[in-house]
């Protein structure tokens, strides 16, 4: 799924793999029936990654001159409205994170890397 072949920067690939993970750990939590809380600790982890890594990759989308910086810019404030949403009903003890949900986000990271990957690797991406 990763295309450490044609990164620019590293550092986004393991960024995406650092939040696969965290995703996979909220799927996880929520099969087993984990607490509330510990829900709720991961969705913060991974809002917290998914604003570190998609601020650095606007950062290197702009610098490298990225084709689309402008849809990647809106599907960004949605993504993380909708991650943000969530959190904040989590924090006022509403149990709303559902596996759908959690399977949305992968899904739409999968997109996002699958993207980032073909921007790359066929060159639209100045890497120089």
């Amino acid at each position: 799924m990763f295309c450490y072949e044609y990164d620019i920067d590293q550092k986004l690939s393991a960024q995406h793999e650092e939040m696969i993970q965290s995703l996979n750990m909220m799927s996880e939590a929520l099969r087993t029936q984990f607490t509330g809380d510990l829900r709720c600790e991961l969705l913060e982890k991974f809002m917290n990654q998914a604003q570190e890594h998609f601020n650095y990759e606007e950062q290197v989308a702009r610098k490298h001159h990225h084709p689309d910086l402008v849809a990647f810019l809106q599907a960004k404030k949605r993504f993380m409205a909708d991650v943000t949403r969530y959190l904040e009903q989590c924090a006022q003890g509403e149990t709303v994170l559902s596996m759908r949900k959690v399977n949305w986000w992968q899904h739409r990271l999968a997109e996002h890397i699958d993207a980032y990957c073909t921007a790359n690797n066929e060159g639209l991406v100045d890497a120089a």
